[in-house]
């Protein structure tokens, strides 16, 4: 899916220096940049031909974008990864056998993506 890695799908810089560090492009100081945020971390040359899975084991999986970097690093980005343990953990120990029950529908926004349904089916539940 071409919907994985940071809520934040699109954002516009100006570069203060002449030449960037990672793709050696260069561009003259205070040009206007328009970063694709949300194609981050769905670059083959970085994860490989299957760049658009989710693959919760895949390796280098730290090396991900989704919350920034250096001075941008999200600052809620360890309460965030608590938060999604904690809630994804609880919901599988109590609905073992959750899956989809249609397609996800995305919302579609260019600035922040988010899901406008998630259908699931609640099955084998465990504990009250």
């Amino acid at each position: 899916s071409s919907n994985g890695g940071s809520a934040t799908r699109r954002s516009r810089r100006t570069r203060s220096t002449s030449c960037c560090a990672t793709t050696r492009r260069c561009s003259s100081p205070g040009a206007f940049l328009f970063l694709v945020l949300g194609a981050a971390n769905h670059d083959p040359r970085q994860w490989g031909p299957t760049a658009g899975d989710l693959e919760l084991d895949r390796a280098g999986a730290a090396g991900h974008l989704a919350f920034g970097s250096g001075i941008h690093h999200c600052l809620g980005a360890a309460l965030a990864r608590l938060e999604g343990r904690l809630a994804i953990g609880t919901l599988l120990t109590r609905f073992p056998r959750l899956e989809l029950a249609d397609e996800p529908t995305w919302s579609g926004r260019l600035t922040l993506r988010g899901l406008d349904a998630l259908p699931i089916a609640l099955s084998g539940r465990t504990g009250e």
